[in-house]
């Protein structure tokens, strides 16, 4: 058995949990794709061997690897994410001494919602035989930054909204025979969100309301969740390779708290409102299907498919944990629904095509295209997570410094289709639970540039 340095291990796992990073998704919805290489547009990323980065989609895919390894990976995302409005307007129930029907005042399309942002992850692996290898995956497979300015004109569906989750997945991969292989884990995965947005204020009258005299909502919470992931390699021809690989849905209830602050009128004192509330969230379940197949010595061939099972996601229902409040046309439950935001997911699917060409021993290339469905649906598109289908495309090298060291550098360039907004929000307003309906319509359009570095070393 080979000896295990856990002073190294340690070392590793607390460095790596020490980045944080805040997280875009650029991937269907907000979930990320960055937690291995994309240089292939992540092709072949359950059954291409010898990348430990690759244990996050397929952990059978350890069992390629024949020696103890550790692995880091960080990719820059700079996204763009542009607003063009077609108008809002806001309208109450009931009479306030206010106009029924007023327009929002357009201060601007909110500039560039996305911001350029790291994602890490870190892989450490101990062979300890022919047959098992332990391996400890530390990812973010969930995430999501978008951030307007405060005055725009979709001020009251989303300001801010940022979800950052943490994976930590310890697993297993053995090799039954040089044709079959299976691997499997469980996962630890801590989430934290904060959402805010502008909230009207009656004294907000007239025929157009102004951000002069908002309120400001906000929530945040932090929740565990737990899951399990697990895969199989199949290699039923010498130069062929075939992956399927299964990641459990994770639920999580998001403890924290709401608040409101503000002033009533101009110049009176900022009051500000808190109470705890909680809310329950599941992150789907993701099935993988993997190959790879070496055409000769210099080239390869690799294909994904992957089913995403975006359904389980059709709202996110806040629940006051202290006083009663209610919000227009949901019951209240478990203290009281304070807001709701609605999502009505479809499943999605990814598909990618990848080749790999050896240029020279040390030196390796790889071109890869994607299409990633969207399961958003355009009646509940939000800007929150202006998601459409896109479309990647993406190119890479890998160094071999030696046996035991090698670098892996990626380029992404993702294309999103047009993501159209007819955004209606309905909430209550004041002791009499006053609804007030306000609407959102326009455009995004939106793309975004990948750059990963990874470096690997097996000792």
């Amino acid at each position: 058995m080979r000896h295990f340095n856990w002073r190294y291990a340690s070392m590793f796992a607390v460095a790596t949990l020490a980045f944080e990073a805040t997280q875009k998704a650029d991937a269907a919805a907000f979930q990320l794709r960055e937690n291995t290489t994309l240089g292939a547009a992540r092709a072949g990323s359950g059954a291409t061997g010898g990348d430990l980065t690759t244990m996050a989609i397929n952990p059978a895919i350890m069992s390629t690897i024949d020696k103890s390894a550790a692995a880091a990976l960080a990719t820059v995302v700079a996204p763009s994410f542009r607003f063009k409005s077609d108008g809002a307007t806001q309208q109450t129930g009931a009479a306030l001494g206010v106009p029924n029907q007023r327009s929002i005042a357009n201060l601007g399309n909110g500039g560039n919602a996305g911001s350029v942002v790291v994602v890490p992850a870190g892989y450490l692996m101990w062979h300890v035989n022919d047959h098992l290898n332990l391996g400890l995956g530390i990812t973010v497979p969930f995430g999501l930054t978008t951030k307007y300015d405060p005055k725009w004109i979709g001020r009251y569906h989303a300001v801010k909204s940022k979800l950052t989750t943490t994976d930590i997945n310890p697993a297993f991969s053995y090799k039954v025979n040089k044709f079959f292989s299976f691997g499997g884990g469980i996962s630890v995965q801590f989430a934290k969100a904060e959402l805010t947005r502008a909230a009207w204020n009656v004294a907000n009258g007239g025929a157009v309301v102004t951000p002069d005299q908002d309120f400001k909502s906000s929530l945040e919470g932090t929740s565990i969740g737990y899951g399990f992931n697990g895969g199989i390699l199949i290699s039923p021809w010498e130069h062929t390779r075939f992956g399927l690989s299964y990641r459990s849905a994770v639920q999580h209830v998001v403890k924290g708290n709401a608040s409101l602050q503000g002033s009533s009128v101009p110049g009176a004192d900022q009051f500000r409102f808190v109470r705890p509330v909680k809310a329950s969230m599941t992150l789907p379940e993701i099935v993988t299907f993997s190959a790879h197949h070496d055409i000769n010595k210099n080239w390869a061939v690799m294909a994904d498919v992957e089913w995403t099972r975006w359904s389980r996601l059709k709202s996110l229902d806040v629940y006051n944990q202290g006083s009663t409040v209610r919000v227009t046309g949901k019951p209240v439950v478990n203290g009281g629904l304070m807001s709701s935001e609605t999502f009505d997911y479809k499943n999605s699917w990814f598909y990618s095509l990848g080749l790999r060409w050896k240029y020279s021993d040390n030196l390796l290339f790889k071109f890869g295209v994607a299409y990633d469905m969207t399961p958003t649906k355009d009646e509940h598109r939000s800007p929150r997570v202006p998601d459409e289908a896109r479309i990647w495309f993406t190119t890479g090298l890998e160094h071999d410094f030696n046996d035991h060291a090698k670098i892996t550098l990626d380029y992404a360039y993702i294309h999103f289709k047009d993501a159209s907004i007819n955004k209606t929000r309905v909430t209550s307003f004041g002791a009499g639970n006053v609804p007030v309906t306000e609407t959102l319509n326009g455009k995004f359009e939106s793309n975004s540039h990948l750059l990963g570095v990874k470096f690997q070393y097996k000792f």
